[in-house]
């Protein structure tokens, strides 16, 4: 891969970003409506009426519905790239590694907009940076290499099986209840903790919040472990990219 290759997928990126803010009449503000409109809803469910939902729950909540939010619109968006952009590939050779690409600095550019208002909040709210506050770059960096590595494997293969679409769909919608979103993992039974962290994400959930709101390190150990399984992930996904890059418009057609 060559400069112009990034070239075009920031300028792809850009362009994707430039024109979210003229489709509509609120342009970028739904960039905050929508995760601000989901916490809401579940804060309404899980703490006004379920009540007894704990102490600081809201601020629990968005750091849960920010980091799955990350993972799943990447993932997604990645996953379908290559099997939505058939009609490119038949008209301009181009390598398919662009479209999972660009679909992850996009949603990852919206991410990390979002970021930065979550991190206003929990400041403006109590809770004051600290010294373990020097982690998240580390775990921004670890979850961009899960994203990439889930995204490009599946949207390397899903040309091939496109009932995956709907399988990860399901995945996604089951995920979100049981990646600790909603709960933490003291409230698992001992017992089983050990299995709930082997899901990446309830791993890197638990992490966001113990360094944003307990200023404690997470497990170093088990960031890299999931980086060197993702980063394995990315290797493989691009393989199969480059080998079927010319079977793919076949397969798509």
């Amino acid at each position: 891969m060559d400069k112009h290759f990034w070239n075009l997928v920031w300028y792809k990126t850009y362009a994707d970003i430039a024109a979210d803010g003229q489709q509509t009449y609120l342009g970028y503000l739904w960039w905050f409506i929508e995760p601000v409109l989901q916490v809401a809803t579940y804060y309404v469910v899980f703490s006004v009426l379920r009540k007894g939902a704990g102490e600081h729950f809201l601020q629990f909540l968005i750091i849960g519905i920010f980091s799955w939010r990350w993972f799943s619109s990447c993932v997604m968006t990645s996953a379908r790239s290559i099997s939505r952009n058939s009609g490119m590939m038949k008209s301009v050779s181009i390598f398919s590694l662009f479209f999972p690409a660009y679909s992850i600095a996009v949603s990852t550019i919206r991410s990390a907009t979002i970021f930065v208002i979550v991190l206003i909040l929990l400041i403006s709210t109590g809770f004051i940076p600290g010294s373990a506050y020097s982690m998240l770059p580390v775990l921004l960096i670890v979850q961009i290499l899960l994203i990439s590595g889930v995204g490009l494997l599946t949207a390397s293969v899903m040309p091939f099986i496109p009932d995956l679409a709907k399988v990860m769909e399901l995945v996604m919608r089951a995920g979100l209840f049981i990646s600790g979103v909603f709960f933490s993992v003291d409230q698992i039974p001992e017992p089983l903790q050990a299995y709930f962290l082997m899901n990446p994400m309830a791993f890197m959930i638990q992490a966001f919040r113990e360094v944003l709101m307990k200023n404690t390190i997470p497990d170093l150990e088990h960031l890299a472990i999931i980086s060197l399984c993702s980063i394995a992930a990315i290797i493989v996904g691009y393989q199969i990219i480059k080998r079927n890059n010319v079977v793919y418009p076949k397969v798509l057609a």
